[in-house]
């Protein structure tokens, strides 16, 4: 920006001198004096110009990041919905495991000898199945409430990044 008021400044004086075959002092000649205006006009737009640009360039760069957050929360939503789909498939299986224990303990209730020691074993099988199921059940409910928190605090991060943009870059919300 300097080199081009710079560069004004001497284009303006060669041009001016070139035509006038002394100059006068800078107090006498009301051309002077207007062109000096004119440069310090010229700069002062030229500096509006610029700083016009890196606001805009802060802007642009506050976007993409801001964008990037959305994205990312949107991606943590999707996770937590199929994460929440998944918990209901699994609670789903152990409602049938547990009613088929139900049924097979009834059974087994009435049988005796070599029948009722294989359906013990079937019955402690399913039990063993149950009990991992609960467990699946439990971390997957741990995982959808820590993507929840992961959630919440990138939509704070967001919140306060653009409190941070409207105090700096002087945007009006």
């Amino acid at each position: 920006m300097k080199r081009i008021i710079a560069f004004l400044f001497v284009a303006v004086s060669l041009f001016t001198s070139a035509r006038e075959p002394l100059p006068q002092p800078a107090g006498s000649c009301p051309e002077f004096r207007e062109l000096s205006r004119a440069v310090k006009d010229l700069a002062a737009v030229v500096e509006a110009s610029v700083k016009q640009q890196e606001e805009q360039g802060k802007l642009q760069l506050a976007i993409a990041y801001l964008q990037f957050r959305f994205r990312r929360i949107e991606s943590l939503e999707q996770e937590v919905r199929r994460a929440v789909d998944e918990k209901g498939t699994l609670e789903s299986y152990l409602t049938n495991m547990q009613e088929r224990l139900v049924a097979m303990e009834e059974r087994y209730l009435g049988m005796s000898g070599e029948e009722a020691d294989e359906l013990q074993r079937e019955i402690d099988r399913y039990k063993a199945a149950a009990k991992t199921m609960e467990d699946r059940i439990m971390r997957a409910q741990q995982k959808i409430m820590d993507m929840e928190n992961d959630i919440e605090a990138s939509r704070d991060q967001v919140e306060s990044f653009e409190y941070f943009i409207l105090d700096n870059l002087d945007i009006e919300p």
